[in-house]
């Protein structure tokens, strides 16, 4: 139970799972279209087991590769008025063989001087 609702077999979630497996559906992979009541499909361009969507939870099957795309059309569907609200850009700066310790002082001159600016780092340890 979620959210205090039924878990009920959606008929449209059992039709993209019998289409992706077909008698490979049953008897474990078909249990994947039991959902709360009244939720939302999510679809999953990826293998056809879609999520759902219940008030303003989501929830995705998969690995982050899969999941992707349906957070893609989460955002674009159901939250597109909060998208690009201000003007946005990311880059990433590679610098090898330096340690993190080295560059602290240079990251705060440049928020200092740059306050609008946001950095980071993320350290990569060597490969044994």
């Amino acid at each position: 139970k979620a959210f205090d609702l039924q878990l009920k077999r959606n008929h449209e979630a059992v039709k993209l799972i019998e289409e992706q497996f077909g008698e490979g559906a049953y008897p474990k992979r078909i249990l994947m279209a039991d959902i709360p009541q009244d939720a939302l499909l999510i679809p999953n361009k990826i293998n056809k087991i879609p999520g759902f969507k219940i008030k303003n939870h989501h929830f995705l099957p998969g690995f982050p590769e899969m999941a992707w795309p349906m957070v893609e059309w989460v955002l674009n569907r159901h939250y597109q008025g909060l998208l690009n609200k201000n003007d946005f850009a990311e880059a990433s700066i590679w610098i090898n063989d330096v340690s993190e310790s080295k560059l602290i002082d240079l990251m705060n001159e440049i928020v200092k001087k740059y306050p609008k600016i946001k950095l980071f780092s993320l350290p990569k340890l060597n490969p044994i």
